[in-house]
Parts: structure tokens; sequence; C-alpha cells
């Protein structure tokens, strides 16, 4: 019989859903359901033998749990000889360009012996810990540090950012969702291999049908947060409630205290109290039928490479307003499956939305579409089997 392959991701797992782990301080992850949903498909696969290590400040101690057919190894992240997580206002982690993370993953990363490491994302420490390894590796582009610091400046990010393009240049191996990620890769690295790989999306997301109503609700699901463009949606949605008196917009995800007075204010200023409902941080369960019933999904971000809340809308057929940023135009192809607008214009904006919420037989249109997409692009089955030939052809690689 032959040998699985022995993969190991670095990767930020969302360990509060591995029964066992043991915390030191209560601690909300992110959910990173694209990470959770490739997982778990590739435990399945009887050629793969799946470790995921991921590092973290509020566990107690390193731990090793058997879980779902994948070995986790989780790794405490603290300041070194002390037990306590790395101070916010000063990234002693960053600064060292990860020296002691990866010191301390790679020891153990030693010990598991794989035969790929796979990092997830150039936003931490496991990229250049991966690079460091001397192991065959590949590493996924997910956000893009580069890009985003030109919109959200702070200490930390344009460190990273200096990371980020360390990594870039020394690696061989990456894997990219869109055209955008592609061409940073390479304008960053002429010689690197640059491989595609979609995103899983939960397959709860293609069993839900979108259903088309006279209703007006639109939709946001995500970061509540300035990149994002919320205040943009706000003042689109003022324009369209001039129209459309009864237009409700929902917001899921989590909004920082200091942003959320200011969209707030602006919400009273502009008579949208009855107009906009801020719902939270909420499970799959929750949001899959949220997007069930909305008749748009918008998404009126500064910068994105690949988000994740797209895909889902498009999995489940919702039609979809999003800005022409970043990677999302490798995502809708505009008027087919999707609209593009132009970003930080609440004007377009609202013009498109009000265009759709008053066209029934093109949300229709675009629904069917948009999900014919997603099946073909996101099913975690089909992103797996892309993520084996990956790993296989880099093995396969004596260079």
């Amino acid at each position: 019989m032959q040998n699985k392959i022995k993969v190991l991701w670095l990767a930020p797992y969302p360990i509060s859903q591995v029964p066992g782990v043991k915390f030191s301080k209560s601690h909300n992850f992110h959910p990173a359901t694209w990470i959770v949903n490739l997982g778990e498909e590739l435990s399945t696969n009887k050629e793969i033998e799946l470790h995921i290590l991921t590092e973290n400040p509020k566990i107690t101690e390193d731990q090793n749990i058997f879980y779902k057919n994948i070995w986790f190894h989780l790794v405490k992240s603290s300041v070194p000889f002390t037990n306590k997580g790395y101070p916010s206002f000063l990234p002693i982690h960053k600064l060292t360009y990860y020296y002691f993370n990866s010191y301390k993953i790679n020891k153990k990363i030693k010990s598991i012996a794989p035969d790929i490491v796979h990092a997830h994302g150039t936003e931490t420490s496991y990229a250049i810990t991966a690079l460091r390894s001397k192991c065959k590796c590949i590493i996924s582009i997910q956000g893009i540090i580069n890009e985003i610091s030109k919109f959200d400046n702070h200490f930390s990010n344009k460190i990273q950012s200096l990371i980020e393009l360390k990594v870039i240049r020394l690696n061989k191996h990456f894997a990219c969702r869109t055209d955008f990620d592609k061409s940073f890769v390479r304008e960053n690295n002429s010689s690197a291999v640059v491989h595609h790989l979609d995103e899983a999306i939960n397959k709860a997301f293609f069993d839900e049908g979108w259903i088309c109503d006279d209703k007006s609700n639109i939709l946001f699901v995500g970061s509540v947060s300035k990149l994002k463009g919320i205040n943009i949606l706000l003042e689109a949605l003022a324009i369209c409630k001039q129209k459309i008196s009864k237009i409700i917009l929902n917001l899921i995800g989590s909004v920082n205290e200091d942003y959320y007075k200011t969209l707030e204010k602006f919400i009273i200023n502009n008579g949208l109290n009855e107009n906009v409902n801020f719902l939270g941080t909420q499970p799959t369960e929750v949001i899959r039928k949220e997007l069930n019933k909305a008749q748009i999904f918008v998404l009126p971000t500064l910068m994105d490479n690949s988000p994740n809340s797209l895909a889902e809308a498009m999995a489940v057929g919702t039609p979809s307003i999003a800005s022409d940023v970043g990677g999302i135009p490798s995502m809708i192809e505009n008027k087919f499956n999707g609209y593009l607008v132009k970003s930080n214009d609440p004007e377009a904006l609202a013009e498109m939305m009000f265009y759709l919420l008053n066209n029934s037989s093109e949300r229709k249109r675009i629904s069917v579409n948009a999900k014919t997409t997603a099946l073909n692009r996101n099913l975690p089955g089909n992103v797996a089997n892309e993520a084996i030939n990956i790993y296989k052809s880099i093995l396969n690689d004596s260079r």
C-alpha cells in the first residue's frame, strides 16, 4: 500500500472548535472557515495524513490532540522566558521577524517530519516559519498586508509588510486565488511557481436556495470596519431610502466600539434608525439563512483579495454587488454573476442597489449564474483535489 502524504499546515485554526483544548483565558477566534472546510475535506482523503499546527497565547501549554482524523499541534505563543503573550503596544515578535516563534515551531516541525509544509497566509508568523523550516513548502496568499497597509498604516502592519515581502521574494511555491494575488507574487518574485487554489466554502451554503421576493432587504457580512466601507454603505442606504422607505440593511460581524459610535451618529442624523440592524457575529446557520432571504448582498470594501463572505453569498445564490478592487474582479464577472461598482462611491453604489431591488428578473438571472460559478469553484471536494494535485507536483519537483 502506498504511504500517505504527510501534510503539515501552519494555520490560524479556530481551536475553540477542537474538544479538549485547555485555555488559560477566554478568547474569540476568527472562524477561518475556509481553512476548516478544506481541512475537514482533506482529512477524509486516504492519500493524506493531515497535521495542523497553530499557535496561540491563550492556551495553558503546548498540546497535541487527535480529532476528526486530524492531528492538531497547539503551540503556546509567549514572550521568551515568560508565560505571557506579546504586548500589542510593542510587537517584539514582529520586530524580530518572529525569530522565537519560528524557533519553537520548527522544533515541533522536525518532530512531525512532514513531507510538505503548507503555511496559510502572510499575515502572521506561519509563512516565514515555513520558509525557515527547510522543508518543501507552499504558502497560501490570503490578505495582502502590503495592500491593506495603504488603508491602515499602523506600525504593526508596516513591519508585517516587510516580513511579507521577504517571504514572497525568498519562497518558491505559492497558492493563489485571484489575478490580484498572483500579480503581487510575480511582481516581487519573477521565479515563483504560482499554483491556483480556490477557497473551500461550507457545503451548507450550497444547500441553501436563495428566495426572490418583493422585500428590500440588504445584507453585509464581514468585519464592520472602515476598510470594508461600511460608512459608504450607510451613505448609499440613505440615498436609497429617499425612494424606498422600507429598505432594510442587516450587518453581520464584529464591530469596533469607536467605529460603531461614528456609524450610529450617521444613522441618527439621517433617520436610519428603523432601517439598520447590527446583528453581531453569527454562526454559519444564521448567516446562510440571512443570505437566503436577503435580496442583495453588498460588499463595499476598499480592499480585499478573496473575501469569504462574497464566496458564501454566491454559493447561496444571493445577488451580489461588490467593489471593483483587489481580487474581487476574479470572483465576479460584471453583469453576469454579480455587479461591480467603483469603491468609495456611495452614489454609484446606491444607483446599483436601487436598480437591483427594483428588477426581480435581473436578480433571478444573477442568482443562477452566481450559484453555478460557486459550484464549480468553491465546493470543498473540488478544492481538496486541487490541493492534493499541488502537493504532489511540489513533491515531484526535484529542483
